[in-house]
């Protein structure tokens, strides 16, 4: 299971979506959410940061607002929780102009 994890993590998703693939792929559902609580929080806000810096040069010809709209709901469909986007979020400075993060 910890394999599995640790593969998924590459994959920048978040513990949601972690824990449903684990389950698709027939691993009781109370094992994979245990071995996911073992996992850090700041990982998984690390993880979130890393996706923002990716997505965010893709994002063109939005303003500030419509860039976090758009990185908010992207982050969401990964399966990230609603706070972790919300706090990685918080720590990146988004500018319309240029769509670059800023720390």
């Amino acid at each position: 299971v910890e394999n599995q994890i640790d593969r998924m993590k590459l994959l920048l998703v978040g513990k949601k979506k972690i824990l449903s693939s684990l389950v698709k792929k027939g691993i009781p559902y109370d094992m994979a959410n245990m071995a996911l609580e073992e996992e850090n929080a700041a990982f998984e806000l690390k993880s979130a940061i890393k996706l923002i810096e990716k997505q965010l040069p893709l994002i063109k010809g939005k303003n500030a607002k419509g860039i976090r709209n758009t990185l908010f709901q992207r982050l969401m469909r990964q399966g990230y929780h609603r706070d972790t986007i919300e706090d990685a979020m918080a720590l990146v400075t988004i500018e319309s102009d240029e769509s670059k993060a800023v720390y």
